[in-house]
Formats: C-alpha cells, sequence, structure tokens
C-alpha cells in the first residue's frame, strides 16, 4: 500500500489558520480513514458506495483529492461510477467534505 502524507488544515481560535503536516495514514476501514475525521465542523453525509469510490481513489495516490475532475476521472476508471458522478454533480459538498469530513451513510437499495 502506498503510504500517503496528508497536509490538514486546523482551525486554531487562538491563531487563525494553523497547518501542519499529519502523520502518514494507512486507512484500514472506513472509519480509520482521514476523510471521517473532522476539527472544523459538520462532516459532510455521502453514501457508503460514493466514499468507497473517494477513498480509493485517495488510497490509490494518483492525485491530488482538491483535483476533483481529476478524483472524478480516477474514480470513474476504477469502476466506481456513481462516486464519480456524486463527485461531479457535487462541486460544493465534495470541497465541504474534503475539509470537514465525510458522514458514510448506508446505501439506498
Amino acid at each position: 500500500m502506498t503510504t500517503l502524507s496528508w497536509i490538514l488544515a486546523r482551525r486554531d481560535p487562538g491563531n487563525g489558520l494553523d497547518v501542519h503536516a499529519d502523520q502518514s495514514v494507512h486507512a484500514t476501514a472506513m472509519n480509520d480513514s482521514p476523510f471521517r475525521r473532522t476539527h472544523l465542523g459538520a462532516r459532510v453525509p455521502v453514501p457508503a458506495d460514493v466514499f468507497r469510490g473517494i477513498e480509493a481513489v485517495r488510497l490509490s495516490g494518483l492525485t491530488n483529492m482538491l483535483d476533483r475532475p481529476v478524483v472524478a476521472e480516477i474514480a470513474e476508471g476504477m469502476g466506481f461510477d456513481h462516486a464519480a458522478r456524486w463527485v461531479r454533480e457535487n462541486r460544493d459538498l465534495y470541497a465541504r467534505a474534503i475539509f470537514h469530513g465525510f458522514d458514510v451513510t448506508e446505501d439506498a437499495d
């Protein structure tokens, strides 16, 4: 597995925006993902299949997760069509989720 080092921005009430490097991430389950944690506010609800696609792209290390069009393209190429469509259609929600975290909901039957 590729080790990814993520730069996370945290809001520090005393000093404004404090940017620091987080430890390397080895996500083994959805609950271990750094995308599930938040320090900046409410997480964004997303279906579990969308989260799996976004997480697969992140773990691949093929792009910066802020490059939304490329994230969608890679997700589609990996067979996560629903995730790719969600990323393309929910530009604002995707950006908020990257910075605030994902709240994974159950897939619709």
